[in-house]
């Protein structure tokens, strides 16, 4: 019980488990010797080195008290973990910094490879690392000597030279490493230890490699390049140029090499473009949509950009143009042909409003008045028939019935074509008597909003919004699944706006980009041609929000 109180809990486990059973076996002659941790006075903990021997035995041989003793290895102990800390502090500085260390004990004829070792050469780690033979096979074929010439001079107590030696690529990924050789020597002047590095270089050399290529550039791979190139230091001098330079600006080779880079450009954008000079120098990357000023005066659109490099040992900024004439020409165009496709869809949808009021106005005055003078001779023909023909006065009722339905179907269908609440209604009305329309038929409460007046609309306003309100309530009807539908109409000294929230299913915003959304692509357009904004929110299982804004200045 009182081992239980000061010794640390998970050695106490230790001591019940493996500790104690070994006194049954302990001969007299025998040391049983074990280390945990107690707790002292203050509460801290303390680890012991415990050696304990059987002091008295039983009748049955077996002990029966024990005598030890405990010293303090509280600083060995923290020694031992400070150690382990800083080997693992030291893997991760390799790790990081890509070098392997490595040691070779002449005396013992052991080695000792570092974790990092074992990747550079793509082996498993290993308490043991590869003999010389093995060592000497991960080396590039071309390079062995080099290895071999360092380790001959180590063996003669020499520091050799570090020369860069490559990977067998056969074997493992090419790589290109720098070692360090030491050879450590006692007293005597022996050697009796080889210790060195091996620096994974392969990033720095390639990309040294490629720096030295770019350096190398020559004339005619610059003069290939499709737009317009230049070099020129902070102050403004210029280093190279290709021909193509030449050609565009009509400046000579000795005219541009007194020129400044900002005169090639008029005089409302050189503010910007020294700024963005400056930014470059500053390592940034700059690009920039400007006029290229000829010595005739003639400005052609080009596209610059611009980086930072070492041109041999100096700051310097590169700059490669590119014409963009064929591009904002195209541009132009697409804006061109965008806006009579714009034009062309109000003039439709104008055409379409007039073709339904135009059919409307002939299903209300042919085919309404005709359903109206055979209901009015059917029930002229029900009248004059004896009550005691039940089947035909049956017949004719039924016939009454249906062109009673048909008449309804057809005010439906004229509502539809050609919105004639709106000839004698406001907007405000028309929308309401459409909200109620839409809850007598889907049983969807509507709650209908106007906090302010709204003035008269024009035509075009008033047969955008009601559209858009009636293909929203369709879209509802056929996809939300809502249970309620919230509207709010306004007007301000700007814009009337239209606002349709229900707290339906919602959907995924991609699918506007599919073709199952013409009808929401019919509503951005139509707002859209009265130089509106239409604006839709919606998100799965968040329901759907129509907002529509249409300039006052146009009503």
């Amino acid at each position: 019980n009182v081992l239980a109180q000061l010794m640390h809990p998970d050695d106490f486990n230790i001591y019940l488990k493996q500790t104690f059973p070994q006194y049954m076996h302990l001969a007299d002659d025998q040391l049983l010797v074990h280390e945990f941790r107690m707790k002292d006075k203050r509460g801290e903990w303390h680890w012991l080195l415990a050696k304990e021997s059987v002091y008295q035995r039983n009748e049955q041989n077996l002990p029966k008290q024990i005598f030890g003793v405990a010293s303090d290895i509280n600083e060995r102990k923290k020694a031992e973990q400070n150690i382990i800390v800083a080997n693992e502090m030291l893997e991760q500085a390799e790790e990081q910094a890509m070098l392997g260390s490595w040691e070779f004990d002449v005396l013992k004829q052991q080695g000792r490879w570092s974790k990092q070792m074992f990747r550079l050469f793509g082996l498993p780690l290993s308490e043991t690392p590869p003999d010389f033979s093995e060592f000497l096979g991960l080396i590039h074929p071309d390079d062995r000597h080099l290895v071999k010439a360092a380790l001959d001079d180590m063996a003669a107590g020499k520091n050799p030279e570090s020369h860069l030696f490559r990977t067998n690529p056969e074997l493992l990924d090419l790589k290109y490493l720098m070692p360090s050789w030491f050879a450590q020597k006692d007293n005597n002047g022996a050697t009796v230890r080889f210790s060195g590095t091996a620096y994974d270089i392969t990033r720095q050399y390639l990309a040294e490699r490629q720096i030295i290529g770019e350096k190398e550039l020559s004339d005619t791979i610059i003069n290939t390049l499709p737009g317009i190139f230049c070099l020129y230091n902070q102050q403004g001098k210029f280093y190279r140029w290709n021909k193509n330079f030449e050609i565009v600006s009509g400046y000579t080779e000795a005219e541009i090499e007194k020129m400044h880079p900002l005169d090639f450009f008029q005089q409302s954008e050189k503010e910007m473009l020294a700024k963005k000079i400056i930014n470059v120098f500053s390592n940034k990357e700059e690009s920039a949509e400007v006029s290229f000023l000829s010595k005739s005066g003639d400005r052609t659109p080009y596209f610059f950009t611009g980086i930072s490099i070492d041109y041999h040992g100096e700051l310097c900024l590169m700059s490669i143009g590119i014409d963009v004439s064929e591009r904002i020409k195209a541009q132009e165009e697409i804006r061109q042909a965008t806006e009579q496709l714009r034009q062309l869809t109000v003039h439709l949808q104008r055409i379409r409003e007039e073709e339904r009021k135009r059919i409307g106005r002939e299903i209300h005055d042919e085919l309404g008045q005709q359903l109206t003078a055979i209901k009015m001779d059917v029930a002229w023909i029900d009248k004059k028939t004896p009550a005691e023909a039940e089947q035909v006065k049956l017949k004719l009722k039924n016939i009454i019935t249906l062109l009673d339905s048909s008449n309804l179907s057809i005010r439906k269908i004229l509502n539809e074509l050609r919105m004639g609440i709106l000839e004698h209604q406001t907007i405000e009305e028309a929308l309401r008597w459409q909200a109620r329309q839409f809850s007598d038929n889907t049983g969807i409460p509507v709650e209908f909003n106007t906090p302010g007046p709204i003035t008269n609309t024009d035509e075009a306003t008033a047969t955008c919004l009601f559209r858009v309100f009636q293909e929203s309530l369709t879209n509802i009807t056929r996809y939300a699944k809502a249970k309620k539908v919230i509207t709010w109409l306004t007007q301000d000294q700007h814009f009337i706006k239209l606002s349709i929230e229900d707290d339906g299913i919602g959907f995924d915003p991609s699918l506007l980009k599919t073709t199952k959304s013409f009808g929401i692509l019919g509503m951005n357009e139509r707002v859209a041609s009265l130089n509106g904004v239409f604006n839709l929110t919606t998100a799965p299982g968040k329901g759907t929000h129509i907002e529509v804004r249409i300039p006052v200045h146009l009503v």
